[in-house]
């Protein structure tokens, strides 16, 4: 959108059913990521040019981690009210945030329990080039005793409708599990 320039504000879109980029360059510099979206079905492994790909699981993995980091009263304070079937800010949902921030507050967690949060934010930032998600997660980092961790369904992350967010003042992650639309099993939608 926009002529790509140097010394100018234009955005680069690139998306299809589980993939949505939207970078934003003013001047030359990244100036957002967002939205992103992330998708695959079928979930887990395969085989493409003699090589093993898994694409969400990293982000998988850094989220259960986070989970099962947390104590059975941490997960009780971060367990939400309701039931997510799918993403809150999904195709068409944009800026449909909660007015209520729910969920376990990141001043209550331990240096420790901050490094998983960090890790399961990395997941996605470092989907963009180096230095930029170094930018962006010092920021996110700043924030983290304002960010809120929240799921729902089960903290394996592998059932229908486990869903897990991250809420901060800049940063909102959702992870939810979906029923299979082409294939059988559960598959992620993810946004950034």
């Amino acid at each position: 959108l926009g002529p790509p320039s140097d010394s100018s504000t234009w955005e680069l879109q690139f998306g299809g059913h589980h993939l949505a980029v939207a970078n934003t360059y003013k001047d030359g510099v990244l100036a957002g990521a967002t939205p992103s979206f992330r998708g695959i079905e079928p979930n887990g492994a395969f085989q493409y040019n003699g090589a093993t790909n898994q694409p969400m699981a990293v982000k998988e993995a850094a989220f259960a981690a986070l989970l099962a980091g947390l104590s059975a009263d941490q997960l009780a304070r971060a367990e939400l009210a309701s039931v997510y079937s799918d993403l809150v800010l999904g195709p068409g949902e944009d800026w449909a945030f909660p007015t209520t921030r729910e969920g376990l507050q990141g001043s209550a967690l331990s240096a420790d329990q901050k490094k998983l949060v960090l890790a399961a934010i990395a997941g996605y930032v470092n989907d963009v080039a180096d230095s930029e998600a170094a930018t962006i997660l010092k920021r996110y980092e700043s924030e983290l005793d304002d960010t809120y961790i929240g799921y729902s369904g089960t903290t394996a992350l592998t059932e229908r409708n486990d869903y897990v967010r991250v809420d901060g003042p800049s940063v909102w992650i959702e992870f939810s599990m979906q029923r299979g639309i082409v294939l059988s099993g559960n598959h992620p939608h993810s946004v950034w």
